[in-house]
């Protein structure tokens, strides 16, 4: 979604949700084929539930800039024998420990960034820009109790 505050300055926000359901009485649904439906392992959707951002654009006829922040949650990720998910006793999955073949650190962890640009237009063909990327995401990722791999 968009607005427009005026001609030189706008929002944009955006929201991702994403939920499913798994029929688990249903073995057409065992992926793996070890005679039970699991959601994690037969069906890995590789993605967090909730997901933002957020844009401030401004814009005049010689300075331009924007901030832009996104937001992810934190989330379990299965994928073939890479694991980064939380302690399941059904699945017989710890933290910090071997699961299969692969070392399983725990949940993805969550995440904010924040991307800062800003610019001068010397005329219609020449301009300058400034930006920093993530600035601050090590800070928050920490934070947030996070970890960094």
């Amino acid at each position: 979604m968009s607005y427009y505050l005026s001609n030189a300055l706008s929002l944009a926000l955006n929201y991702s949700w994403f939920g499913y359901k798994l029929d688990t009485g249903d073995l057409r649904n065992d992926g793996n084929k070890d005679g039970k439906v699991q959601a994690q392992v037969d069906l890995p959707i590789n993605t967090p539930a909730h997901k933002m951002s957020l844009a401030v654009n401004y814009s005049q006829k010689k300075f331009f800039g924007s901030v832009f922040t996104r937001w992810v949650q934190a989330y379990d990720f299965f994928s073939g024998i890479n694991v980064a998910a939380a302690e399941n006793a059904d699945l017989k999955l710890k933290e910090n420990a071997r699961y299969g073949r692969a070392w399983n650190y725990g949940p993805l962890a969550g995440f904010t960034t924040v991307d800062v640009r800003a610019g001068y237009r010397a005329n219609r063909s020449r301009s300058a820009t400034c930006s920093t990327r993530r600035c601050g995401s090590l800070w928050l990722l920490l934070s947030s109790g996070g970890s960094i791999r």
